[in-house]
């Protein structure tokens, strides 16, 4: 074989309620991407399979897939979308600002 076909997890984790799976896929559309996955027994059992989370790496480095970042600080869970039309002035409570020092 010179290639997979589909998604083939190489690596699985159980944890007390769900597995961790890291894996290839090069089906159209993803080719040659790693995927790192989180999916929920329960989700297993009703036979979905649907992911808890997922996060992708590309052939090039970059990311994608994230949906929200833990605060080092007080553990909250901090969420973001780059792609929102715009915030009004009274849209958000703070602004985060980043000096590239950190």
């Amino acid at each position: 074989m010179t290639s997979i076909s589909g998604y083939s997890p190489f690596l699985s984790i159980k944890t007390t309620n769900g597995s961790w799976e890291l894996g290839a896929q090069n089906a159209t559309g993803n080719e040659n991407k790693l995927f790192f996955t989180y999916v929920l027994d329960s989700k297993y059992n009703a036979g979905t399979n649907e992911m808890a989370a997922q996060a992708t790496l590309y052939p090039d480095g970059a990311w994608s897939q994230a949906k929200a970042i833990r605060d080092a600080g007080d553990n909250r869970v901090l969420t973001f979308n780059y792609s929102a039309s715009a915030l009004g002035y009274n849209d958000f409570t703070w602004l985060a600002a980043w000096n590239g020092n950190e």
